[in-house]
């Protein structure tokens, strides 16, 4: 099935857009509509949507910088044009958590098309030939972000009593994603002391 092209993307345009983009799609995963959209953080001007997810990417670099933005089916909770001032039509997804993501201004012409094919797939999910590659790559990720955090963690230097393995959790458990302390003071049964870049 052809995707729906939309009204203001040149030919030339969606078949390198599409020529781009196809190498970077889960195995199963096909576009199913395109539409240019103005958007300045990040740089965007075009909007892919497919069986699973709702791309935005800069065309002339999509090949060496990937998606700007996206997000999920499974993650869509409401998509709308939002009309902010000026006359822009902006495409916004707010995810299941709330959140909103701009997707940009979309062309009058193509609002329709791209809020139907956008609202479907939120209602539909990740399609099922797609779902086991999602899952497997949401699970190769975590696995690479738990290596990250365990080797950010095995470098953290401590001063003083090596702390126990109750005191580190403790010191994780107060930890945003990604965080680690600058240094530790460990004392022995007096407590520990974790150094972050805002707090102790």
């Amino acid at each position: 099935m052809q995707p729906m092209i939309g009204s203001k993307v040149k030919e030339r345009h969606a078949t390198k857009w599409l020529a781009a983009v196809t190498p970077r799609l889960y195995p199963g995963e096909v576009v199913t509509a395109v539409s240019r959209t103005n958007m300045l953080r990040p740089q965007c001007d075009a909007v892919v949507v497919t069986n699973a997810r709702l791309v935005a990417f800069f065309g002339s670099d999509v090949e060496t910088t990937g998606f700007k933005r996206e997000v999920l089916a499974d993650a869509i909770g409401r998509v709308d044009i939002v009309k902010k001032t000026f006359g822009a039509n902006t495409l916004a997804v707010t995810n299941r958590g709330g959140a909103e993501l701009s997707f940009g201004d979309i062309p009058a012409a193509d609002q329709e098309m791209v809020l139907g094919v956008a609202r479907h797939l939120g209602l539909t999910g990740v399609a099922p030939q797609v779902r086991q590659a999602v899952e497997h790559q949401a699970v190769e990720h975590q696995a690479e972000l738990d290596l990250r955090a365990q080797t950010a963690w095995g470098g953290v230097e401590v001063i003083g009593t090596t702390p126990s393995d109750k005191a580190w959790k403790a010191l994780k458990d107060h930890c945003s994603l990604g965080e680690v302390p600058w240094f530790v003071i460990g004392s022995g049964t007096a407590g520990v002391l974790g150094a972050f870049a805002d707090r102790l």
